[in-house]
């Protein structure tokens, strides 16, 4: 059965395919030397049903490069769906010739219980299985590859309801089908039970028993009988049905059960024809449920030949890769498909040749060369069955960063080449076949040939040979031929679009690697190898001796050339691991960081929930005087209230000053040049201002930041990176102290004066972000005001603020300078610029 009867022919159905492409007995051939045939019954291995086993025993080959694309896509997609539970379900289609009774279906025949209770056994088995792989798709994630045919899906529910209610998967028409089935099957059951006891009755008489040869029930052609010796037969009152072998029994069915056998059988012809009505319903059924039923087992065929292409792919780790119209290789550590199935490892080679890959000259025609046994052949067989198999849609067994043309006509000969049925010698099946080949259109073509032109003579041979390359380069073919003739080696290095390639073999070992070298013609080795396999030494001393010194020479210089490559490629995986190396430990270094930083931030959220705490305590406290303060009302009280007063703000003042010093110890940490960056926003734990980087003097280990208007100098080890890091928010937190301090400072007749400074600042000056008034106040209650306005100003955030004094006399002036110099709050202070209030006006920059 091929892929045109199991899928529907209409195009828009998402498992249609565009027309295959006939082969010709030459590609033919090129599958079998190729053991395509091994290839395929690895996939109908993985099928679940008859349908996709009938389709890979003959599978069909394309060259629509659009639709091998999308096909790929949605083997892959059902490799994705896949796991090692499902792949090693086993067959799940009990009908094995489900196309013919879809025929039959189609001309409507009545079909018999046994054959319906196959049909609902397959289609059950195929729902459910069909469901677990939508289950599993859906649970992947849906990939898009396998949408329209999902979604176009249609189960036949009707079908299976209709059936399951009449017949079992085993054949048997059920009770529940009809009423006059169960009634009928009823009154058999009592016709046996009344004949049962009769018998019995009749078997326990003195009469009967003497007669009898055994005390048993039985039944011929549908009536109850028991064993009589055969000399009773005259005796016994009866009709008889059969006799033993011997001769010694006879089997009668006694007169007084002949009416109840007669109406037995007439409920078992009732049953009979009550079970034909309804076989003949189901049918009927079947046929107005044709449609459906088509369409079902075209979507099951398609998925399971789907199916069986993903499960190839997983077990052979393959890939999807590119596809070109264009006549390229590039096969990154590709594996030969057959033996990428095995267990044993599998030496992988990378093979380019072609358009599209950067080289100077597109290498059109490949000659390998190296050692027997060497791997050259296997080579061949790679390249021939990936070919194939991109043609038939199957993913293949390398990189996903491979590229591969799709090629046609795909000829290829291996092997001897003997037909001793035709007198032909390997040589002229050979010839014989490339004969055929030259004939062909091969501007689109891939020609495989192993040990070209071998089995003559080495001249003559390589001069055929050169000319054979020649002419397929001129054909357009892309060409991979493996040859001992050194002629070809040269060919090789002096035309365009022809290159060598070889064999790896360790000398040291005597054994081949298996590993493909390009750019580099190989030796034979054959004296070597013949050693290694124990031919005499004095055999081998003289064939060496017999060697002319070009030969020699030649020889060793591709065994150097073949070494300094593998050195060089050994040299270069060495240096790619490394790089991954330095790439992951600088991920990790990373990495680190970024766990080193938020640590830092969850350490500072629990130095500031600790904060919350002592200003919580704070507040009791606060509260709690407050109240006492205010059940004061004589002037002997007002003492005992500033009392309170000044031991409240000393209390407050303590438990922020060390909330704070525990926040700066918990969150120092040692940094580096490489750790900051200009831009970065960070804080002075010794000045307590922050600001952007502006620029940085690696020599020195500081860097200066932008605070204000002022440009600070800071050693690395006084600094704290407050924004630039993905592990911390760039926002500052809310203060935790906020909503305490509004409360701490709520105006009344003692407090001083305190109000937002101008939002908009001055180029040159007016940076404060609060003012404190002082106008008009004693010296000793300034000062008193202004520590509360200082603490305020810490507790909301401020960097730099005012300090409103006035000119005077220039006491207060003095006595407010003199504290900000001995205050453990303030980092900085000067006078303001002549046009924001000169002398009248302290700024002060806050820690």
């Amino acid at each position: 059965m091929t892929m045109e009867n199991l899928v529907s022919t209409v195009d828009s159905t998402p498992w249609a395919l565009p027309p295959s492409k006939d082969l010709s007995a030459l590609e033919a051939h090129s599958l079998a030397v190729l053991e395509w045939p091994k290839l395929s019954l690895a996939l109908q291995q993985r099928c679940a049903s008859v349908m996709g086993q009938s389709y890979w025993a003959s599978p069909h080959f394309w060259t629509d490069v659009d639709w091998l694309r999308e096909r790929q896509a949605q083997v892959d997609a059902l490799r994705q769906v896949g796991d090692r539970d499902r792949w090693s379900q086993p067959t799940v289609w009990p009908l094995p010739h489900l196309q013919n009774l879809l025929a039959e279906i189609r001309l409507k025949r009545v079909f018999s219980a046994p054959t319906l209770g196959q049909l609902l056994a397959t289609l059950t088995a195929a729902t459910h299985w069909v469901k677990d792989v939508r289950a599993a798709w859906q649970h992947a994630g849906r990939p898009k590859a396998l949408l329209p045919f999902f979604e176009s899906l249609t189960l036949p529910e009707a079908v299976l309801a209709s059936l399951s209610e009449s017949i079992s998967p085993t054949g048997e028409v059920l009770d529940s089908a009809s009423p006059a089935l169960a009634a009928a099957r009823q009154r058999l059951r009592d016709q046996d039970t009344r004949i049962g006891e009769t018998l019995h009755n009749l078997m326990q008489s003195a009469t009967v028993q003497p007669m009898l040869q055994e005390r048993l029930l039985m039944e011929r052609d549908g009536r109850t009988v028991i064993p009589i010796q055969a000399s009773y037969k005259n005796v016994f009152e009866g009709l008889v049905h059969d006799v033993s072998a011997s001769g010694s029994t006879v089997y009668m069915e006694p007169a007084v059960v002949v009416p109840l056998n007669n109406a037995r059988r007439e409920t078992h012809a009732t049953i009979e024809a009550e079970i034909s009505r309804i076989c003949e319903a189901l049918s009927k059924t079947l046929h107005t449920h044709t449609e459906a039923l088509r369409a079902f087992w075209e979507q099951t065929g398609w998925l399971d030949v789907t199916w069986a292409a993903a499960h190839l792919a997983a077990d052979m780790a393959a890939h999807v890769m590119t596809l070109t119209d264009e006549q390229t290789v590039s096969l990154n550590n590709v594996r030969h498909p057959l033996l990428a199935l095995g267990e044993a490892p599998v030496v992988a080679n990378t093979l380019g040749m072609g358009a599209g890959l950067n080289l100077s000259e597109p290498i059109k025609t490949l000659i390998i060369t190296g050692p027997n046994t060497g791997g050259k052949t296997v080579l061949l067989k790679t390249l021939g069955l990936c070919a194939w198999m991109l043609r038939a849609g199957l993913l293949l067994p390398c990189e996903p960063d491979s590229t591969l043309g799709v090629f046609h006509p795909i000829v290829c000969e291996l092997g001897d080449g003997q037909d001793l049925s035709q007198n032909l010698s390997t040589f002229s099946g050979h010839m014989g076949a490339l004969a055929q080949w030259l004939q062909l259109p091969l501007q689109h073509g891939l020609v495989l040939v192993d040990e070209l032109a071998s089995g003559t003579d080495p001249v003559e041979g390589a001069a055929l040979a050169q000319a054979i390359l020649e002419t397929l380069h001129n054909a357009g073919a892309t060409s991979v031929i493996t040859t001992h003739l050194g002629r070809l080696k040269e060919t090789a290095a002096h035309h365009a679009g022809f290159a060598n390639a070889s064999m790896l073999f360790d000398a040291e070992t005597l054994a081949p690697t298996y590993q493909l070298m390009m750019g580099i013609p190989g030796a034979s080795h054959a004296i070597t190898i013949a050693q290694r396999l124990g031919v005499d030494s004095k055999v081998i001393e003289r064939a060496n001796a017999l060697l002319s010194t070009r030969d020699v020479e030649t020889a060793a210089l591709l065994q150097q050339l073949a070494q300094a490559r593998q050195q060089l490629l050994s040299d270069e995986a060495a240096l790619k691991a490394l790089e991954r190396t330095l790439e992951q430990r600088d991920a990790d270094s990373k990495a680190a960081e970024e766990r080193l930083q938020q640590k830092r931030f969850e350490f500072a959220h629990d130095i500031q929930k600790r904060i919350r705490n002592h200003l919580q305590q704070l507040e009791v406290e606060v509260q709690t005087t407050r109240q006492r303060l205010r059940a004061t009302e004589n002037e002997r009280d007002l003492t005992h209230r500033e009392q309170w007063n000044s031991r409240l703000k000393k209390r407050g003042n303590k438990l922020i000053g060390d909330a704070f010093n525990a926040l700066n110890d918990a969150t120092e940490a040692t940094l580096t040049m490489a750790d900051v960056a200009v831009g970065q926003v960070v804080n002075s734990r010794k000045l307590g201002m922050s600001g952007p980087i502006i620029s940085l003097q690696p020599n020195q280990g500081t860097v200066t930041l932008q605070a204000g208007l002022a440009q600070v100098t800071l050693d690395l080890s006084d600094i704290q990176i407050l924004a630039s890091s993905s592990a911390i928010k760039k926002r500052k937190p809310k203060r935790a102290g906020d909503s305490l301090q509004r409360r701490l400072n709520k105006p009344n007749p003692h407090s001083p004066n305190i109000a937002p400074a101008d939002t908009e600042w001055s180029a040159k000056d007016a940076f404060a972000t609060a003012e404190c008034k002082l106008l008009g106040l004693r010296v000793e209650e300034a000062l008193e005001a202004m520590s509360e306005f200082l603490n305020t100003a810490m507790l909301e955030n401020h960097q730099t603020v005012a300090i409103i004094h006035g000119m005077g006399t220039g006491a207060l002036k003095k006595a407010v300078r003199e504290a900000l110099k001995h205050s453990p709050l303030v980092a900085a202070f000067g006078g303001a610029q002549a046009i924001h209030g000169g002398e009248g006006k302290t700024l002060v920059l806050l820690k």
